[in-house]
């Protein structure tokens, strides 16, 4: 891999990833807002995150 694929490699994972984090972000802020008209929505959400995402148990 050259020095430059490597430099456009890494700012296409840069602007993947903060591109990835907003529409997150903003999908989070869109639940909030709504939770007085639809809390299993947002206790679902807390719920997964929660949980283990590991299919193996040790």
């Amino acid at each position: 891999m050259t020095p430059t694929t490597g430099q456009k490699l890494k700012k296409v994972k840069q602007a993947s990833q903060r591109l990835c984090r907003s529409t997150h972000d903003k999908h989070i802020a869109d639940m909030l807002s709504d939770n007085h008209e639809n809390k299993n929505t947002f206790w679902n959400y807390i719920k997964s995150r929660r949980k283990d995402n590991c299919g193996v148990s040790p």
